[in-house]
């Protein structure tokens, strides 16, 4: 990752003082190439190793942090979580935070579960107000603790009043779902909007949805212009192209085939992407003829199918190069052509 050492162990010092900026941004830095690592200096890691020996705990978190992504270090799950409890026994707050996260994420008993719920409000006693957010999806679940959306609803918006968007994302969920057995959209998409402003991208998903799942389609684009913007600015958007995809499938406004191939020829969705070509020759599901050739001819679909081209795109090859073929015999074969013939695109060119 191309970042100076000096902005990195800034941005750890942040995340472990609370910082909701630097928690965000280095969650951010992590997510858009969890296979790589960020690499510490040999000095700052020696200095961390120095200070957890004598009980720091702001060199214990920081070390747990480290060996949880192993950044500078290995990662060690079991080390990590030694190093969080040891700097949530000196009273880190964060450390205790971080702790409960591995717990809740492991959920591999309801045990767990417990352990983290105790361990977010051991965290929100410190001033760790990260946590409140967690708590309340805990309740909001059912995890650790009886279902409570009350509770939920009241720990969500303490939440927000302590700037923790997140939250929005999470109360406008609740509102959808109808949490008190009834659906509130205008609230709903309210917090998406307020969420999407405050940075929180995957709103953009949720309101697209909110949109998408009106039954006479008034909103499709709205929905479309959302999962575009989410693509757009996201590397991990595979969730955006497929329900956008399905949307230009079964939108009666916004219905667009080719499109949706496309996004199965991103996707190397091979059974989605022959399921639409079918498609489209059986329906007539397309008037954009240059954009099905270019499709078709795509060299990506070579390397996707291999040998094991679909019959359908094999066709639509077949019938191309026949077209054109006669065609240019009819050009050959006339004296002098009509210049609107000729300044007519009657065949697409395929590149």
């Amino acid at each position: 990752m191309e970042h100076n050492n000096e902005y990195l162990i800034d941005l750890l010092v942040r995340c472990h003082n609370g910082d909701k900026n630097a928690i965000k941004e280095y969650g951010k830095l992590r997510w858009k190439d969890l296979q790589k690592k960020i690499t510490f200096d040999e000095v700052f890691i020696k200095k961390m190793y120095e200070l957890s020996e004598k009980d720091n705990s702001y060199a214990l978190n920081i070390l747990g942090l480290m060996h949880h992504y192993g950044d500078g270090v290995t990662t060690d799950r079991v080390r990590t979580k030694e190093l969080y409890e040891q700097a949530g026994e000196k009273g880190n707050g964060i450390a205790l935070f971080n702790l409960a996260v591995m717990y809740y994420d492991g959920n591999d008993t309801e045990d767990d579960f417990i352990k983290a719920k105790k361990l977010f409000e051991q965290a929100v006693e410190k001033g760790v107000d990260t946590a409140i957010c967690s708590l309340a999806v805990m309740y909001c679940n059912g995890h650790g603790t009886e279902q409570n959306f009350i509770t939920a609803k009241e720990l969500f918006e303490k939440a927000i009043e302590k700037g923790d968007v997140t939250a929005l994302l999470h109360l406008g969920n609740m509102y959808y779902i109808g949490y008190d057995g009834k659906k509130d959209c205008v609230k709903t998409i309210e917090l998406y909007e307020q969420a999407i402003k405050k940075g929180i991208d995957f709103a953009m998903i949720q309101l697209a949805r909110v949109y998408s799942d009106d039954e006479d389609g008034t909103n499709d684009l709205k929905a479309i212009e959302l999962y575009k913007k989410f693509i757009e600015n996201n590397v991990d958007n595979h969730i955006a192209l497929e329900e956008l995809s399905s949307i230009y499938v079964t939108s009666d406004k916004y219905k667009n085939y080719i499109e949706a191939a496309k996004i199965y020829l991103n996707l190397k969705n091979k059974n989605k992407l022959k399921e639409i070509i079918i498609k489209i020759i059986h329906t007539n599901g397309t008037t954009d003829i240059p954009e099905l050739m270019k499709l078709v001819y795509d060299p990506r679909i070579d390397e996707l199918y291999g040998k094991k081209i679909p019959s359908a795109i094999k066709t639509l090859r077949k019938m191309n190069q026949y077209c054109q073929h006669e065609i240019s015999k009819t050009i050959l074969s006339c004296r002098k052509i009509p210049s609107e013939v000729i300044n007519k695109e009657i065949i697409p060119k395929i590149d």
